[in-house]
């Protein structure tokens, strides 16, 4: 099993104030999966722009807009002093074991940034990326050991054979004998057309009709 980056839309912050003149120190970003089915999230990664505090709500794809947003997380401090720039432009990962639940079949996620410090105006996330777990499809399998093997013998009678399946011999001549085609037809293809309907640059109309 590992694990793989959503497909998902971030959507710009929002800053929430109180007046032209009076900030809150209050930023929300909205990411949503819309081409994803049942969203598992595992882990999600980020690099911080002067954001002190975060913390993550979401949805579930069963609950509508005017659903109440649940929390997943306890309040994380990114930046130990808000006053300072110590871990404002740091990395940072949020594993499923830092959540408060499980986050299944999301909906949409919603970060809260917090920034009490008037000496910082602007603070938000760069760089989100949230990982689901990847099952491991039918395809890909590992391949049988006497596939892999480099080291097996060139004999026949080094080669298992399963029922319904070429030999490995064959399906090597096969592919052989394809490529040795595909070339040849790439040698003789013309350089001009060839103009199979057209008569001086015009459509002659007994070779439309009798084709």
């Amino acid at each position: 099993m590992t694990s793989k980056p959503l497909l998902c839309s971030v959507k710009k912050p929002v800053f929430i104030s109180a007046g032209d003149s009076f900030q809150s120190g209050c930023c929300v970003i909205d990411v949503t999966f819309p081409n994803v089915i049942n969203p598992q999230i595992e882990e999600i990664s980020f690099r911080n722009y002067y954001t002190a505090y975060l913390k993550i709500r979401f949805k579930t794809k069963e609950q509508n807009e005017k659903s109440p947003w649940k929390s997943a997380s306890l309040r994380k401090t990114l930046m130990p002093d808000p006053h300072c720039e110590t871990k404002a432009e740091d990395y940072f990962t949020i594993t499923k074991d830092d959540m408060k639940v499980e986050l299944k079949n999301i909906g949409s996620l919603r970060f809260i940034l917090y920034q009490p410090s008037p000496v910082w105006k602007d603070f938000s996330l760069n760089d989100i990326t949230i990982y689901s777990t990847r099952v491991k499809l039918l395809s890909e399998q590992s391949l049988p050991d006497w596939l892999e093997d480099s080291t097996a013998g060139d004999g026949k009678e080094d080669q298992p054979t399963i029922k319904g399946v070429p030999a490995v011999e064959d399906i090597s001549n096969g592919l052989q004998h394809l490529w040795s085609l595909v070339a040849k037809a790439g040698d003789n293809k013309p350089t001009s057309s060839l103009g199979r309907y057209e008569v001086d640059g015009s459509y002659e109309i007994n070779l439309l009709s009798y084709t």
